[in-house]
């Protein structure tokens, strides 16, 4: 099986975070396959970030990962 993904690791990419765009670079990518639904996802881990409350691990999933913030902003 060969695995694509649209981005690779630290590549600069935007994405939301905190209800703003985020631009950031991976620094782990994860493929799940569910064999029963046929369904297939890849997910991107971003840096983590200290928060007022929280140290979040950033993981992301493709679908919401843009190259630009035009083509981020154009998809809300």
């Amino acid at each position: 099986m060969k695995i694509e993904t649209k981005y690779s690791i630290n590549q600069e990419v935007w994405f939301m975070y905190a209800n703003k765009p985020r631009k950031d670079k991976p620094f782990k990518i994860e493929f799940s396959y569910d064999a029963k639904k046929g369904e297939q996802e890849v997910y991107y881990t971003f840096p983590k970030l200290f928060d007022v409350q929280y140290l979040l691990d950033d993981t992301v999933e493709e679908s919401n990962i843009f190259a630009t913030k035009e083509e981020l902003i154009n998809s809300l």
